[in-house]
């Protein structure tokens, strides 16, 4: 999703190889060339995010997609180019192309598109995906489910010492309460 667009995010979060490309390798596969992880996240000092002002905004985006699209607008670019900051990579020519959005041309799927790039190795990710399906999600190659999980399974312990309140038939693919 990133090389598509040439994000400026790509040397932070991705270590490049010797040629200075960032390779990704399809989910589940097993490129050994694939880029490691960057020094945005791999480094000692790596910050771990709990809530950020990017992520506030693209909650802002989504909640105003339906009522007010100027305001989701605002408030898409406004998180894009934050995120781009938070990473010390603003750029103005790519903001000018990728966080320019109006009224006329926001998107849900490119606001959350958006929140998953930005949130990048965050576990809102997948609630994101679980509540609203964006982006697409492939499957990995050799995966013994045939979807995306839904939920966590319950943890052995509960299943063996707590099976009264363990529902029957639970699987990684059983939505929870909310997820319909």
């Amino acid at each position: 999703m990133m090389n598509a667009t040439g994000d400026p995010r790509l040397a932070d979060y991705f270590a490049a190889d010797a040629d200075g490309n960032y390779v990704g390798s399809s989910p589940g596969g097993a490129l050994v060339t694939a880029s490691w992880v960057g020094p945005a996240y791999a480094s000692q000092n790596s910050p771990v995010f709990f809530l950020t002002y990017f992520e506030l905004k693209f909650v802002e985006a989504e909640a105003f997609f339906d009522t007010e699209k100027d305001k989701s607008a605002a408030a898409y670019n406004a998180a894009v180019k934050a995120s781009l900051a938070k990473h010390g990579v603003s750029d103005a020519t790519w903001e000018a192309d990728n966080a320019a959005e109006t009224a006329a041309s926001i998107t849900m799927q490119k606001i959350m598109t958006g929140k998953y790039i930005a949130m990048f190795l965050s576990l809102e990710t997948w609630t994101d995906w679980r509540r609203t399906g964006m982006p697409a999600l492939a499957i990995p190659a050799g995966a013994t489910l045939t979807e995306t999980p839904r939920r966590y399974i319950y943890p052995t312990d509960e299943n063996l010492y707590n099976t009264a309140n363990v529902p029957a038939g639970v699987t990684p693919s059983t939505r929870v309460w909310w997820d319909n």
